[in-house]
């Protein structure tokens, strides 16, 4: 079958499916598991002796009761 013409049964079998909240994983696969990576993040570098005091002074902003409820 060609990319213009879905094959009805297929068609037929998506939306018995999708009533179920499924989807074909073959259809999204490709864009999952590109050939090349995609990054859309910039990775970021910590050096813990410089930003040592920033996370010491976490525990005067938040308490661990309100970091366990933001979670």
């Amino acid at each position: 079958m060609s990319e213009h013409s879905p094959d009805p049964a297929r068609v037929a079998y998506y939306e018995r499916i999708g009533h179920s909240h499924m989807t074909p994983l073959w259809e999204s696969l490709h864009s999952l598991v590109p050939p090349q990576p995609r990054p859309q993040i910039i990775p970021a570098i910590w050096k813990y002796d410089a930003i040592r005091p920033l996370i010491m002074q976490a525990g005067a902003v938040i308490s661990a009761e309100e970091a366990g409820a933001a979670c």
